[in-house]
């Protein structure tokens, strides 16, 4: 990246900047107009957050302070900030615009707040009769916060969520050994975490006696679709309300991988 160009990174400086005085401004001004919808305060508090998230102040008081003020929820923070605030930060990466260790300090503070929001991180007990899911990314995984929106949509709807994060394949089928899952979900957003998918449900599939419904989604979902029966999962999407259709009507596998948009 730019870290070794001096010049590079004097102009990437000067061009953040612009950026987070500009985010500060549209948050103030957003902030003091009832009128403008959810959706834009929304989209200011993102912009501001990638800038807040990467800076020496940063703090989660202050993060709550300012939803607060501009009369955003939980739900608008982690389901709709969170993501787009990550996704800024990654478009600076690939641009330039930002530094590996600053994308990396950001990301790891995102990530923090979004479990701030999502209680009983590693397990919730089984909620009647609902489906209980298995959520997991591999020890190859660096991006989190994918799966983490993930597992706090599914418990906003009731369900049973059960995280396993950065682990590996024999984890996974000792959690799944040691308990009932209706579901097994795992997350990919590189290339090196889908080919360790295909390895461990093919190695599910051979040490668990009757293995859950398994699904596949993450920013690798239409790669893996190119990968065909390669990866024996049940259902390759990024569409949450079509897993939980399939899991829910207690759907069984087929013989071919089923490719959902």
């Amino acid at each position: 990246m730019y870290e070794d160009d001096p010049n590079r990174r004097r102009a990437a400086l000067v061009g953040h900047a612009r950026v987070s005085t500009f985010a500060r401004r549209v948050l103030g001004k957003i902030s003091k107009l009832p009128s403008h919808s959810r959706r834009d305060r929304a989209k200011a508090f993102a912009l501001w957050l990638a800038d807040f998230c990467c800076g020496d102040l940063y703090s989660n008081n202050r993060v709550h302070d300012e939803l607060e003020r501009l009369r955003l929820t939980g739900d608008d923070l982690v389901l709709q900030c969170i993501p787009t605030a990550a996704a800024i930060l990654g478009e600076r990466w690939c641009a330039d615009d930002a530094g590996f260790a600053e994308v990396s300090l950001g990301s790891a503070r995102l990530l923090m707040l979004c479990r701030a929001y999502v209680p009983d991180w590693t397990w919730a007990a089984r909620k009647g009769n609902g489906p209980c899911f298995l959520l997991c990314t591999f020890d190859t995984e660096q991006h989190l916060i994918g799966s983490a929106v993930l597992a706090y949509r599914l418990r906003k709807a009731g369900f049973s969520v059960n995280c396993l994060v950065q682990a590996d394949m024999t984890q996974i089928v000792e959690k799944l050994r040691s308990a009932e899952f209706d579901s097994l979900l795992i997350s990919c957003s590189t290339t090196a975490s889908l080919e360790t998918a295909a390895q461990a449900v093919k190695h599910i599939r051979e040490k668990v006696k009757r293995p859950p419904f398994i699904g596949l989604g993450g920013a690798m979902a239409h790669s893996a679709k190119a990968l065909g029966k390669r990866i024996e999962v049940d259902l390759i999407t990024n569409n949450l309300d079509a897993v939980v259709s399939k899991v829910s009507a207690g759907c069984l596998r087929d013989d071919s991988v089923e490719a959902a948009e």
